[in-house]
């Protein structure tokens, strides 16, 4: 069983997009918040603006006025809203001033307020300012755990204070129309396993009105109850209790549930849906697209998140006095990571090395190494690179020894602090060998990128256990191929499908018999995944090929 350590920050701000929310008039929302029109929690009017705050980084927390309010520099001024805030959260108002710096107003309101309580801060204006606009921004505090929804309504601004000045929309009577429900579900809705990992694809949905937003639901029952509408379903990404839930925005067409359970079946299922919030709409009529996946006999060869020490791994610079560091709470879910930069008042030269404890290969096969990255401060050229070595000796110079490169998806630094997926790197083809995996850092002292790394996973099929698992294939040959094989079967299935190793369906044909002929064309060399189906019953199995 994995340490879980994922919290539902990573849902919305890593590999996910933002949801389409529906915005009151006049104001803009941020990356770390989803808006809805509310009818029943109101302080005053036919509405207010319901908060869904996704993340603890606050900079992506804001709710800012779009309509700048002319101001006289030294008059006085209050700023007022009423709020119903979560347990975990607070709001503060900025007052972002054109011809002078924005003034953070350090009052809080929240968190856990008892029904609607005011916000009130009175203050003067700067000198030089001529016009202000007022932005919300809600805070996460001690025991935070998104996505948590806040309320605000009636945002009001008085300068001089007895002379109310009106705000576009402080009231958030005026919206725009809501959506009706998506005309039609998403077309080929397809999962494959590839190690702990269940890879999701489809094809977006077409008709009149278009989903805002995906909400893909993941069990290991195979009965999925379809979602209510007005009802708002939370990311929920981990299935140790056997369900799950991730929203997707339109556009998107895949995704990927990861630290599944080893020789276990999932089923998954898809709902388009418009709005947010209260208004969600989903499309639930009919039969919603579904599909099942079974993962493999999986062993967890090294798990890593840093949050007590080190554990088996070994930190070794190499040059410089900057080194990896953990003593943070910059990891997912504000645990500590491991941290590295060469900047330290100023940049320095550093070759600094993160690596692995030794690892068997001789006893897997279908090697996997997946883990979390963030960035910040990128540059042209990334000063991190992740390596594979089979001559390291453990303890003395790694680069004394022999290193390949490896080519995992790594954070961009676009936004700061992004954590992203590595995707599943193979590393199946050092089987049979004992192996390092390194984290390298290296700045030249002109520049320095800040590099954090969390969650490390790695993981193989044990072989008695792939031989029991494939009891179904009693032959894949040849194995490496040039593209074309043969399938031997000890029972019928009626679909084949071939994926890569990022989840892409690259060949799809409905077979019979036990003997069956493949044919790729131009697949390119690499690793694939051969899955074979009873689209009766769901049920299905995959094995690997090796494409040369």
């Amino acid at each position: 069983m994995f340490v879980k350590k994922f919290t539902l920050l990573f849902v919305f701000t890593l590999i996910l997009g933002v949801l389409h929310a529906q915005l009151p008039d006049m104001w803009t929302d941020d990356s770390g918040i989803d808006v809805f029109q509310e009818m029943a929690t109101v302080h005053g009017g036919d509405y207010s603006c319901g908060v869904i705050v996704n993340t603890d980084v606050q900079g992506e927390c804001d709710l800012s006025n779009e309509v700048a309010i002319v101001v006289s520099e030294g008059d006085d001024l209050k700023v007022s809203f009423w709020a119903f805030t979560s347990e975990h959260v607070r709001i503060t108002c900025a007052l972002d001033w054109v011809g002078a710096s924005t003034t953070w107003t350090q009052v809080y309101i929240g968190p856990a307020t008892v029904g609607w309580e005011q916000f009130v801060f009175e203050g003067s204006v700067p000198v030089g300012a001529t016009e202000v606009n007022i932005r919300l921004r809600f805070y996460d505090v001690a025991g935070f755990t998104p996505p948590q929804t806040q309320f605000v309504d009636d945002v009001e601004f008085e300068s001089p204070i007895g002379e109310s000045i009106l705000l576009a929309n402080g009231d958030f009577e005026s919206w725009p129309g809501l959506n009706p429900e998506p005309s039609n579900y998403p077309n080929d809705f397809t999962a494959i396993a590839i190690g702990l990992s269940a890879n999701l694809e489809w094809t977006d949905a077409t008709g009149a009105q278009l989903p805002d937003t995906y909400l893909v639901l993941a069990s290991t029952s195979q009965t999925i109850d379809p979602p209510e509408d007005g009802i708002y379903v939370a990311n929920d990404l981990d299935l140790s209790d056997g369900m799950g839930a991730a929203n997707v925005a339109f556009g998107e067409e895949t995704f990927s549930f990861t630290d599944l359970l080893s020789s276990t079946n999932y089923y998954f299922a898809i709902y388009p849906y418009t709005n947010s919030g209260t208004n969600t709409d989903y499309k639930n009529d009919g039969t919603a697209p579904a599909a099942m996946v079974q993962t493999s006999s999986v062993t967890i060869l090294n798990e890593e998140n840093f949050d007590f020490g080190w554990g088996d791994w070994t930190p070794i610079s190499v040059l410089g006095d900057q080194l990896w560091d953990r003593e943070n709470t910059y990891g997912i879910g504000g645990s500590p990571c491991a941290k590295m930069s060469g900047y330290e008042g100023g940049d320095f030269p550093n070759e600094d090395w993160l690596i692995s404890p030794a690892l068997d290969f001789s006893i897997v096969i279908n090697a996997v190494f997946t883990f979390w990255s963030a960035m910040g401060y990128p540059i042209e050229v990334h000063q991190l690179t992740v390596k594979i070595s089979t001559d390291y000796d453990g303890g003395g110079d790694p680069t004394s020894a022999s290193w390949t490169e490896l080519d995992p998806i790594l954070a961009s630094g676009d936004p700061f602090w992004e954590w992203t997926y590595s995707g599943e790197v193979d590393i199946s083809g050092f089987s049979g060998e004992v192996v390092y995996l390194a984290f390298v850092y290296l700045s030249d002292g002109s520049d320095s990128e800040t590099w954090e790394i969390d969650n490390i996973v790695v993981t193989g099929e044990v072989e008695v256990g792939i031989e029991n698992t494939d009891q179904y294939i009693t032959s894949l040959y040849p194995n490496p191929s040039n593209g074309t094989f043969n399938v031997q079967l000890s029972e019928e299935f009626d679909l084949l499908e071939v994926y890569s190793i990022t989840g892409q369906m690259i060949y799809s044909n409905e077979i019979s018999g036990l003997n069956v002929s493949v044919n790729l064309s131009d697949p390119g060399q690499g690793m694939y995944f051969v899955k074979l189906t009873n689209q009766d019953s769901g049920f299905g199995i995959s094995k690997r090929v090796i494409i040369r």
